[in-house]
């Protein structure tokens, strides 16, 4: 029988952190750590490249209930853009073609 799922209340008061990189996803055999950040760009002067900084925007740790939860979405997540053609398949390059 499966474990029932808890009943959820959100919170909208909980804000969204935007994120373009995610830096490091560490397990440590008891909680998933991640950490994820948000690029900043600078014109360099003419002719020189554009420069690039990254700052941490949020760390989330995971127990590892949450961490298998996360994983199966990100499966789901997958197989949806996958569907749509904006994600290659697995083993292959790219956007998948159509």
């Amino acid at each position: 029988m499966a474990a029932q799922l808890p009943t959820h209340f959100d919170r909208p008061e909980v804000g969204e952190t935007f994120a373009d990189r995610v830096v490091s996803v560490i397990f440590d055999g008891n909680v998933v750590r991640m950490e994820f950040a948000v690029s900043r760009y600078e014109q360099g002067k003419s002719g020189e490249p554009m420069k690039e900084w990254s700052y941490t925007a949020a760390r989330v740790v995971l127990s590892l209930r949450g961490a298998v939860e996360m994983l199966n979405q990100m499966h789901r997540l997958r197989a949806a853009l996958e569907e749509k053609g904006l994600l290659g398949r697995v083993g292959e390059d790219g956007p998948a073609s159509s």
